[in-house]
């Protein structure tokens, strides 16, 4: 039994809109995933940012926030409070 062509296009465009429609909203919660975890990795930067520019205000006896020493954003805070403390023992002097 053959099919009248006008039903088979009508099917194809319902799968086409659902698939469109599908594609789109988890293209839309991948967007919002990956926002959420960047904004979540750079927390520790921010503060970081915050910190250094306490620091370069004027407040010497500040430190930057610890942050996961498995990370590159935490050795980098490791190493600037050990600059920092580097620096103090050099003005004790």
């Amino acid at each position: 039994a053959a099919v009248p062509l006008d039903q088979v296009q009508g099917t194809l465009r319902q799968v086409l809109i659902v698939e469109a429609a599908a594609t789109g909203g988890v293209l839309a919660l991948l967007a919002g995933a990956g926002l959420w975890v960047l904004r979540r990795g750079l927390r520790p930067l921010e503060a970081m940012a915050r910190d250094a520019d306490a620091i370069a205000s004027g407040d010497r006896a500040g430190h930057v926030a610890p942050a996961d020493d498995d990370t590159e954003v935490g050795r980098l805070g490791l190493a600037l409070n050990t600059m920092l403390g580097a620096e103090r023992h050099t003005q004790e002097r």
